[in-house]
């Protein structure tokens, strides 16, 4: 039954479909009416392709005539290789007559650059976007610190921060602009360990004259150190001090200060150790474990209790001497030459007596 009602409806569809052709003919009007606007559409779109055909052509023709042009020029400049080196020497002559003017210096004040820097900060904002600009440049950089074995880099600083950055690494400041500097930031009250570490005066009196002026040395990059710690202080603490506390950017740079105190800490920790490394040539070997790490450093470079630590490394020697026992007998070898076999010879050299050095026996 569902087979026949549904060859009945395509019969009826079939039907009306002749009914509408039939009234469109016997419609002429209306017909025509369509007709004209479906030549019309149709003309349109002709003319559209034929214009877009011949822009392409046009372009076609404008890519192969310039590859010609470059190809022809290869080959004169392959062919004119005389006239090449003049033209070189021409533009070398022509650089030398540039002004000296023209070059930038090399040796210019990097105090200016970094006022520079700060003035032009708010002006610079969009350096960051053109430092990185897209999503396609993040992607190579993290590829590119991939293939880096050597080091990892985060994502680039701003052009004008990064040159001086690279600047003041390279670059020392006179005498003046470096007491200057170091005047600017004085230490915090409640920072008391903040100072440069002294030696002991009971092994400063027995050092020599040489280990005495490398150590003064050594103090003086260790104070530079510790006065890079205090603007970085006090940075975190102006940043702790604000009410930013919930926002995650100040979280974050306060963080970075603090780990930034952290690094510069542990280096000059290391830098105390290499001081006791250099004096330890000059103390009694039996006391040169006061320059082991695990000696704690203070205000002094050997700890603040010196007459404790070394009565302590003498009751450790004295222990160790009573546990191990007298040293292996060594019998005398008289320091005698061996043979091509290893063995000794005998006598020993200096045993053999000189010719006439032997005692005369007396005669009665």
């Amino acid at each position: 039954m569902a087979h026949e009602s549904g060859h009945e409806s395509e019969e009826n569809f079939e039907q009306s479909l002749e009914d509408e052709v039939a009234r469109a003919s016997n419609d002429e009007p209306n017909a025509k009416a369509v007709a004209t606007e479906l030549g019309n559409v149709f003309a349109d779109q002709f003319t559209a392709l034929a214009e877009h055909l011949q822009q392409g052509f046009s372009s076609l023709e404008r890519t192969m005539t310039q590859a010609m042009r470059t190809k022809r020029k290869r080959k004169s400049s392959s062919s004119s290789a005389g006239s090449g080196s003049s033209n070189h020497s021409d533009q070398e002559a022509i650089a030398i007559k540039e002004p000296k003017q023209a070059k930038k210096s090399t040796t210019d004040d990097l105090t200016e650059q970094v006022e520079d820097l700060l003035n032009t900060h708010e002006g610079n904002k969009s350096d960051t976007s053109n430092a990185i600009n897209t999503t396609h440049d993040e992607v190579l950089n993290e590829i590119a610190q991939e293939l880096d074995c050597d080091e990892l880099c985060s994502p680039p600083l701003l052009d004008k921060l990064a040159t001086v950055v690279n600047k003041m690494l390279r670059t020392k400041l006179s005498e003046d602009k470096l007491k200057e500097k170091q005047r600017l930031y004085t230490r915090p009250q409640n920072c008391d360990t903040l100072v440069t570490t002294r030696v002991n005066a009971e092994i400063w009196a027995k050092l020599q004259s040489h280990t005495r002026s490398v150590d003064i040395r050594l103090q003086k990059v260790q104070a530079l150190l510790l006065k890079g710690i205090v603007p970085i202080l006090q940075i975190a603490n102006t940043q702790l001090s604000s009410d930013g506390g919930e926002n995650e950017n100040h979280k974050e740079m306060t963080r970075q200060a603090l780990d930034a105190i952290s690094l510069l800490s542990q280096a000059n920790q290391e830098l105390n150790q290499r001081r006791r490394e250099l004096i330890k040539p000059d103390l009694n070997e039996k006391y040169q474990q006061i320059c082991a790490e695990h000696v704690p450093c203070t205000d002094h470079l050997f700890g603040d209790e010196l007459h404790k630590t070394l009565q302590d490394i003498t009751a450790t020697n004295r222990v160790s001497q009573q546990v191990s026992g007298p040293p292996p007998f060594k019998k005398n070898s008289f320091n005698r030459p061996k043979n091509e076999r290893g063995r000794w010879q005998y006598p020993p050299r200096h045993f053999q007596r000189k010719r006439g050095g032997g005692r005369k026996r007396q005669t009665h």
